[in-house]
């Protein structure tokens, strides 16, 4: 029985996961790497959850909802595509190439939304050249590195949407079940001013979220097997994917998979990043029009 009133956190687990690479030109796509072979871990069974998670990103999350995927580095799928096919699509390597990498979770709930995918097309700065595809589907060379493919960390929320952690906790401060977003529209793309503690407090927090925002995003080596048959490998360039699954691994992911929106907790620490915005807010008219102009400020409340 669910009530909206009194959510319970129920695990939801992810019970099965794949990933899958494909590449696209003007003729067509064609699936590169392909595994369903992915093992689901628990984090508290887990040793390496610190060194896992450094930046802290899992700290506001229930260990039971968190689960590290690992999967093979070997495609479950062979490279079964025609010479005459791979010739054509070969010519249109030249002309245009993108490059996508996709995961999919299955769990038992929401109904109607058990499965969920995340895709991610490649910027073309990260891409390999077109020549280093060809030389590997000619078998001159046998693999080309792809960067920034797809973040490391994941959420999967009650509703069955799917995005990146880091977007869950960038600009988002990281008190008991509450979220405050900052937005802030400005003249310079730094906040210099100087006034009472409590606003070096409260900017601090501020500067704080806006350092956090980068996002770690996965790169890897494409390597195609050319025995008889032939198979593509996918293996994880990050340390973190060695730490977590072991030597050579495939692609490796830390999903948090919620069940319920997590219920409203006010405490002190919660009412003093309050009072610390409200003050901000307040007293906004001291800042130095010179050093900050303060055009807009938003403080939204996010309950997730």
């Amino acid at each position: 029985m669910y009530s909206s009133g009194n959510p319970t956190n129920i695990a939801n687990p992810i019970k099965d996961a794949s990933a899958r690479v494909d590449i696209k030109t003007s003729s067509g796509r064609l699936t590169l790497f392909k595994t369903t072979l992915c093992e689901k871990i628990s984090w508290e069974n887990l040793e390496a959850r610190t060194s896992l998670d450094p930046q802290g990103y899992l700290s506001a999350y229930n260990e039971k909802d968190i689960q590290l995927i690992c999967c093979q580095s070997d495609a479950s799928t062979l490279w079964l595509v025609p010479p005459i096919v791979q010739a054509r699509f070969i010519k249109s390597l030249t002309r245009n190439m993108d490059i996508s990498f996709s995961w999919e979770f299955i769990r038992d709930r929401p109904k109607g939304k058990e499965a969920v995918k995340y895709e991610l097309t490649i910027m073309e700065p990260d891409l390999p050249t077109s020549s280093e595809v060809i030389d590997v589907f000619n078998g001159t060379s046998n693999s080309f590195a792809v960067f920034n493919i797809y973040p490391r960390y994941f959420r999967v929320t009650g509703s069955g949407d799917v995005r990146s952690l880091e977007q869950s906790v960038c600009l988002i401060y990281n008190m008991p079940n509450l979220r405050l977003k900052i937005y802030i529209k400005t003249k310079k793309m730094y906040l210099v001013y100087s006034v009472g503690l409590l606003h070096l407090l409260a900017m601090a927090q501020i500067l704080m979220g806006i350092w956090s925002m980068q996002v770690e995003l996965v790169s890897g080596d494409l390597v195609l097997n050319h025995g008889d048959p032939e198979w593509w490998s996918f293996y994880d360039l990050g340390i973190l994917g060695s730490i977590g699954c072991g030597k050579f691994p495939g692609p490796m992911a830390i999903i948090v998979s919620e069940e319920t929106p997590r219920k409203l907790n006010l405490n002190l620490n919660t009412v003093a990043y309050l009072v610390c915005f409200i003050c901000l807010v307040l007293f906004k008219n001291l800042l130095s029009p010179k050093l900050f102009e303060l055009k807009q400020l938003y403080v939204l409340f996010v309950f997730i």
